[in-house]
């Protein structure tokens, strides 16, 4: 092994999904990969009033971001944690009925998206956050609005 000379590569932009978990393990792992090959700072977890998933291991979760990390010969390691709507800092909620897109959110730096659970946001939850995004004219299944937020708000 030759070691060649290092060079410090920039962060593109700083996009933390909070992402209420999916029933499905296939479907957790999948989100875990895609956003830490596409380049995302940060996963959170979310527990919600609706949500049917459960989180899955942080062992679990660092193993799926270190194979897809190696993969894809990133640069930057992917955080995963956990949390709830209301400790987010200025989060954007996706919201298919939403009038912005994420162009209206190009400065900010980072930018938080909240995806909801299958079951969708309550009541109590929709009334934390007022600003929301609009990632498709459909409804997305939770794992594609990730990966679609994270495509949208990484370029």
């Amino acid at each position: 092994i030759e070691r060649a000379e290092e060079a410090t590569v920039p962060r593109v932009r700083a996009v933390h999904l909070a992402v209420a978990p999916p029933k499905s393990r296939d479907r957790q792992r999948f989100i875990v990969e895609k956003l830490q090959e596409m380049g995302a700072a940060r996963l959170t977890w979310l527990t919600s009033d609706h949500g049917q998933g459960r989180r899955p291991k942080q062992q679990r979760c660092e193993a799926w971001v270190t194979s897809a990390l190696e993969q894809s010969r990133g640069a930057w390691r992917m955080i995963v944690d956990d949390g709830s709507l209301a400790s987010l800092v200025a989060p954007v909620i996706a919201d298919p009925e939403a009038s912005s897109g994420p162009q209206a959110y190009a400065d900010r730096d980072p930018v938080v998206v909240a995806i909801g659970p299958e079951g969708g946001w309550s009541d109590s939850e929709s009334a934390v956050v007022g600003d929301r995004v609009r990632l498709s004219a459909n409804i997305l299944r939770t794992d594609t609005a990730a990966i679609a937020a994270a495509a949208l708000f990484l370029v």
